[in-house]
């Protein structure tokens, strides 16, 4: 007996929903033609507050001096801490870099790329619990979305930082999300791609060298987003003492996933 089922749970010429292919909801289309930003139900999914009953206070590197040290202080430890790690990682030297922190690596033979996310902007996404690709192969625009990142503060649209075509995605991160992060220059890349020579975007792409500088700046700027993000959200209350409260160890813990969120979406 034929036991297949000829119908699909998603009627033809309908979108899937991001959030029902991450397995977030059973069942759910699309009709803003997978335009997440706009979506309501996509906010309602992404914005949650974080507590506001409960005082923070930091892990401080230095417990002994712990409760001499403003949450400014503690704060501003914290945020340094992770940039400098992130600075300390040299960008490899074989493949061209994009300001909204994409790096393309042509592949030997014909009009063939290899595309990613650097070691920044994959750190602070995550922990990437899992990536949901569009069909391939696929024809995109400049800005066009081509994935979304689902992470703990929510769905992250990644949009082709050039026209080109979508020829396959990676493997491995449908089964290692964390690759994104944790190989983000070898295993972790993102998908194969073709582009003619003239392809919008494709010259935006710049060597290592130049993108090196660029990176340290678009880093600094990053710090002094945070900073300020911190400094009117959590004004300085004075000396810290850990009697209670909920300790944080990362930015996102500090700001709450709503701002958290507001920030690092831009980085793409």
């Amino acid at each position: 007996m034929n036991t297949t089922n000829p119908y699909t749970i998603v009627p033809e010429g309908e979108l899937r929903c991001v959030w029902m292919d991450a397995g977030v909801v059973e069942f759910k289309l699309c009709d803003r033609e997978l335009e997440c930003e706009s979506c309501k139900f996509h906010k309602q999914r992404t914005i949650h507050h974080a507590p506001e009953t409960s005082e923070i206070y930091f892990s401080s590197p230095h417990p002994s001096s712990a409760n001499s040290a403003t949450t400014k202080d503690l704060f501003t430890h914290l945020v340094k801490s992770q940039f400098e790690r992130l600075l300390l990682q040299q960008l490899p030297d074989d493949r061209g870099y994009h300001r909204n922190h994409f790096w393309i690596q042509k592949k030997p033979i014909g009009n063939k790329y290899v595309l990613g996310i650097d070691h920044a902007a994959a750190d602070f996404f995550r922990p990437i619990l899992s990536i949901v690709f569009a069909p391939v192969p696929a024809i995109v625009k400049q800005n066009d979305p081509v994935c979304w990142l689902v992470t703990t503060v929510g769905t992250i649209p990644v949009r082709s930082p050039l026209n080109a075509t979508i020829t396959s995605y990676n493997p491995l991160l449908t089964m290692q999300s964390g690759l994104l992060d944790s190989d983000s220059y070898k295993n972790g890349w993102l998908m194969e791609l073709t582009a003619k020579a003239r392809a919008k975007g494709l010259d935006e792409f710049v060597e290592h060298r130049a993108a090196q500088h660029q990176f340290e700046r678009q880093l600094h700027n990053l710090e002094c987003t945070c900073m300020d993000a911190f400094h009117h959200t959590h004004p300085d209350a004075g000396m810290t003492m850990n009697d209670g409260g909920v300790v944080v160890n990362s930015i996102q813990d500090v700001f709450g996933q709503t701002i958290y969120y507001n920030i690092i979406s831009r980085l793409l």
